[in-house]
């Protein structure tokens, strides 16, 4: 049976109240927050912000024990600004398929090929700024 979205979450991601940056208790343990600064409220949005290059790890370990809807919208947010991540595109084409959900599949490569093609051509001018999120 498929844990819920909000079990899966609880107890694993904490939020920093001062700078509203996610991390996940295991993998961030190493530098995780004071006690004083952890927020319990959780909202998952797209401008959410993760503890430097941990928000794909984090998205990705998190959605393993999600029903496919649940998973696919936290694979989402882990490929949005991060179009290289080929094994989270690998997952969500996994769940996308099991639920028949094939133009879904067609419209998410487009997608991934066109931000590719993007930071390349940004690359080759010379003009890219590496930022991490």
């Amino acid at each position: 049976m498929y844990k819920s979205c909000y079990d899966v979450i609880s107890g694993k991601i904490i939020v920093n109240k001062r700078t509203a940056v996610l991390h996940h208790t295991e993998f961030c343990k190493d530098h995780l927050p004071y006690s004083r600064n952890i927020e319990s409220r959780i909202i998952f949005n797209s401008n959410m912000r993760f503890h430097k290059t941990k928000k794909v790890h984090i998205l990705s370990e998190l959605s393993k024990n999600l029903s496919a809807e649940d998973a696919i919208e936290i694979l989402l947010l882990a490929v949005n600004n991060n179009p290289t991540s080929v094994h989270i595109y690998d997952k969500l084409i996994k769940l996308l398929g099991k639920l028949k959900r094939y133009t879904s599949i067609h419209l998410l490569l487009d997608d991934a090929t066109k931000k590719l093609s993007a930071e390349l051509r940004l690359l080759k001018r010379g003009n890219y700024d590496i930022t991490v999120s």
